[in-house]
């Protein structure tokens, strides 16, 4: 199981889902997580890879489920999906997000949602370069409320 973190973030809203999620791509080191968890932190959560044809169980806390393609679009977004309880997913889930609860309200994701998943490192260094331009360099178009750098 990869132990890397990831940091997932909201474009539309400008809001982070999560600083800390971790990959669980098999079935049984999935359990062994959850197992190990039975309250989750506010910043934890698992990117569950390929779960085409699996049905998620929560085994012990309410979690948000966001449901992603595989160009990280939200399919479908669950908030605070009981325990021991089962989810079917739709056939064009390439991945899927389990997080907090009340993560989906505060970030304010909503199916359709464009979502950047990366490594800590990575989204610092996106963020960075999004500082680094000023104000001075884009020009709005009052006409179409759309911002052009020039």
């Amino acid at each position: 199981m990869d132990k890397r973190r990831y940091c997932v973030y909201n474009p539309t809203s400008e809001c982070f889902l999560s600083l800390g999620i971790t990959r669980a791509d098999r079935g049984f080191a999935r359990l062994k997580d959850r197992l190990r968890r039975i309250a989750p932190r506010y910043d934890e959560g698992h990117w569950l890879s390929h779960p085409k044809g699996v049905r998620l169980l929560r085994l012990f806390s309410q979690r948000d489920l966001v449901f992603l393609n595989a160009k990280h679009r939200v399919l479908q977004a669950i908030e605070s999906f009981p325990p021991f309880r089962f989810v079917s997913m739709d056939k064009n889930v390439a991945s899927a997000l389990e997080l907090p609860v009340h993560t989906i309200d505060s970030s304010r994701t909503r199916p359709g949602n464009q979502l950047v998943i990366c490594a800590g490192e990575e989204m610092a260094l996106r963020l960075r370069s999004l500082q680094d331009l000023e104000e001075d360099d884009f020009v709005e178009l009052s006409a179409f409320g759309t911002i052009f750098a020039h």
